[in-house]
C-alpha cells in the first residue's frame, strides 16, 4: 500500500533496512557467521509482519494524533478497509463514508490519515480561498488523477498557485467571451450533424456526440492544430472510450501508485503480451501524448497557427511564452497539463450533458417548457448564435443545467485538503494541522433537507430557489483549488442544450437506455453509472 506519513515509519522501509544490513553485522569476532542469512530473512520477516499487522495498527487506533476521532476501528487501523470498498466493492467507498456518518456523526476518521466531515455549513471552511489559508493537496490524491505534473496534482500551495495563475486568463468569464466565435462554430456543426439524421430513425450514441462536442472545444482552446471529433462520421469516440474504460483502474492507482509507475517502465511489446486487453487504451494514450508533443515541438520551432481558432492563442503557446520557470515548461510537464485539460473537459461535460439530456427527453413537460423558453433566443439560429450571457438569462434552461450538475456532478468523492500552518477547529474537535480533511460532494447534493426528493430530476426547484440550495451546489468544488474550467464548462453545456432543444431542431427519443445507465453510482475519481452500463443512445426522428 502507500507509504506511511511521518507519524509512523513504513513497514516496507523497516524491512528493507533489515535486509540491507552490512555483512560485518552478520559475522562474529573470529570472522565466522554469527547467524545465517536465512535466519536474518526469517527474523526480519517476522518483525515485518508483527509491525505491519500488530504494532502499526495498534499505534494508529490508540496512539495516533487522530485516535480520538470517531469511526470504524478497522478503517483507522489499515487502508485495506478503503481498498475493499474501492476495488472489491467496485467504487462503493463514497457510500460507505455516508453510512459511517449516519452511525458516528458529522466527523469521522475514514482511513489511518484522513478525516471526513458532513456538515454543509462547514464546506467553505475546508475549501477556502488562497488568501484565507495555505492549503495543500493530500499526497495520496495525486495518483487518483493520473496526470502527475499537472496543475491539479500540484501538492504544495505555492506550486499550485504558480501554475494556476498562468492559466486563469483563458478560463475567466472574460476569457470565455473571447471564445464565443469558437463555441458558435461548434454549435452550428452540431446542428448540421443532427439535421443530417432528421427523419432517419437512426440510433445514435448521443454520449459520443456530447463527448465529441466537448472535446473539440477544449482541443481548440488548448491547441493550434486540433483534431476534430464532431465532424467524424462516428463522432470519433476514441478519447471517450479511453476515459470510460480507464476509470475503474484509477482507484487501483490510488492504493498502489508505486505499482502503476513500475508497470509504466515495462516495454510496450512486453505489456502487449502480458496485458493484451490494455494494448488498445495504451496505444490511444500514447497517441494523445505524441499529438501534444507534436504541438509543443511545432510551436518551439517557431511555426505560426494555420487557423485562428482562438483569438487569445492556444494554451500551449501561452504556457511556452509565459514567465514560468524553465522546469515548468518541459515536454513531460506540459503533456501532463494538457492531458488533464483534455480528460477533464471531455469526461466531465459529457457526463453532465448525458444526465440533463436523459431526463429532459424522458420528461415531456420539461422538454416542452424548455423548447418554448428557447423559442425567441434561438430564433436567429444558425446565422445568429446566442452568447453565454444570453443563455444565462433563460431561467428554465439554467434550472435544467443546475439540476443536472446537482445529480450528475462528475466528482462525488471528497477532495481532501491539508491546512499546512494551522489546526482546523470543527465544533469541539481540533484537527491537527497537515491532516487531510474533506467533504463529499454527494452529501451536499443529495441532502433531502435541502433538496426534497433528491433522487428526482426537478429543475423547477431552482426557479424559486432557497439560498441553501445555492450553498450546497458545489459541482466544481470551491476555494483556491476549485475547477479552473467551470466557466467554459457552463458555457459548453448551455450552448449544446440550447442547440439540441431549440424549436425546429430534430426530435430525439431515448432508445434502450435506463436511468441506471446515466446516474452516478460508483466512484472512480470520476463517477460512473451502474456496473455494466451502456452509453446513452437516442433515436433521431
Amino acid at each position: 500500500m502507500n507509504a506511511e506519513p511521518s507519524m509512523a515509519p513504513s513497514p516496507l522501509l523497516l524491512y528493507w533496512r533489515a535486509l540491507s544490513l552490512p555483512t560485518e553485522r552478520l559475522l562474529g569476532e573470529d570472522g565466522g557467521l554469527r547467524m545465517s542469512f536465512t535466519d536474518v530473512l526469517l527474523g526480519t520477516t517476522a518483525v515485518f509482519l508483527a509491525y505491519s499487522f500488530v504494532v502499526l495498527p495498534v499505534y494508529r487506533v490508540f496512539f495516533s494524533p487522530l485516535a480520538k476521532f470517531p469511526g470504524p476501528w478497522l478503517a483507522a487501523a489499515t487502508s485495506w478497509y478503503e481498498f475493499y470498498y474501492d476495488i472489491v466493492r467496485h467504487g462503493d467507498y463514497v457510500h460507505e463514508i455516508d453510512r459511517m456518518h449516519d452511525k458516528y456523526g458529522p466527523i469521522v476518521r475514514i482511513n489511518p490519515w484522513e478525516i471526513s466531515i458532513r456538515d454543509h455549513a462547514f464546506f467553505n471552511s475546508i475549501y477556502v480561498a488562497g488568501a484565507a489559508r495555505r492549503t495543500e493537496m493530500y499526497w495520496r490524491q495525486r495518483s487518483t488523477f493520473g496526470v502527475e505534473g499537472s496543475m491539479i496534482t500540484a501538492e504544495s500551495h505555492d506550486l499550485h498557485r504558480l501554475r494556476r495563475h498562468t492559466l486563469e486568463p483563458f478560463f475567466s468569464r472574460r476569457g470565455v467571451s473571447f471564445l464565443e466565435p469558437l463555441l458558435a462554430e461548434e454549435a452550428r456543426l452540431l446542428d448540421h450533424r443532427l439535421d443530417q439524421l432528421r427523419g432517419s430513425q437512426s440510433v445514435v450514441e448521443i454520449e459520443h456526440v456530447f463527448s465529441a462536442f466537448a472535446l473539440d472545444i477544449i482541443n481548440k482552446i488548448c491547441f493550434e492544430e486540433p483534431k476534430a471529433a464532431l465532424a467524424a462520421p462516428d463522432f470519433d469516440p476514441t478519447v471517450h472510450l479511453l476515459l470510460r474504460d480507464s476509470l475503474p483502474k484509477i482507484s487501483f492507482a490510488l492504493h498502489f501508485p508505486w505499482l502503476v509507475k513500475a508497470v509504466d517502465t515495462i516495454p510496450a511489446f512486453l505489456m502487449d503480451i502480458l496485458l493484451p486487453a490494455a494494448a488498445g487504451p495504451r496505444k490511444t494514450l500514447n497517441y494523445l501524448r505524441d499529438q501534444i508533443k507534436h504541438e509543443i515541438d511545432r510551436i518551439r520551432a517557431g511555426r505560426v497557427p494555420t487557423d485562428n481558432f482562438n483569438p487569445k492563442g492556444s494554451v500551449v503557446r501561452h504556457l511556452l511564452d509565459s514567465d514560468l520557470p524553465t522546469e515548468e515548461k518541459t515536454t513531460p510537464r506540459l503533456q501532463a497539463e494538457l492531458m488533464a485539460f483534455v480528460a477533464a473537459g471531455t469526461a466531465s461535460n459529457s457526463r453532465i450533458l448525458t444526465v440533463a439530456a436523459y431526463f429532459i427527453l424522458t420528461t415531456p413537460h420539461i422538454e416542452e417548457r424548455l423548447r418554448e423558453e428557447l423559442k425567441d433566443t434561438m430564433a436567429g439560429f444558425p446565422e445568429t448564435v446566442p452568447t453565454w450571457s444570453d443563455l444565462e438569462k433563460l431561467p428554465f434552461l439554467q434550472a435544467c443545467i443546475k439540476e443536472a450538475l446537482r445529480m450528475g456532478a462528475p466528482i462525488f468523492r471528497r477532495l481532501p485538503r491539508r491546512a499546512t500552518d494551522v489546526a482546523i477547529q470543527y465544533k469541539e474537535w481540533t484537527i491537527p494541522k497537515r491532516t487531510p480533511v474533506g467533504m463529499q460532494t454527494r452529501l451536499m447534493h443529495y441532502d433531502p433537507d435541502v433538496y426534497p426528493e433528491p433522487d428526482k430530476y426537478i429543475p423547477e426547484r431552482w426557479l424559486d430557489a432557497d439560498p441553501l440550495m445555492a450553498r450546497n451546489l458545489v459541482p466544481y468544488s470551491r476555494g483556491a483549488r476549485n475547477c479552473i474550467g467551470q466557466n467554459v464548462s457552463n458555457a459548453t453545456i448551455g450552448l449544446l442544450l440550447a442547440t439540441m432543444f431549440r424549436p425546429g431542431a430534430p426530435k430525439c427519443s431515448v432508445f434502450e437506455t435506463e436511468a441506471g445507465d446515466v446516474l452516478p453510482m460508483h466512484d472512480f475519481a470520476i463517477n460512473t453509472p451502474r456496473k455494466g452500463w451502456r452509453d446513452m443512445r437516442v433515436m433521431v426522428h
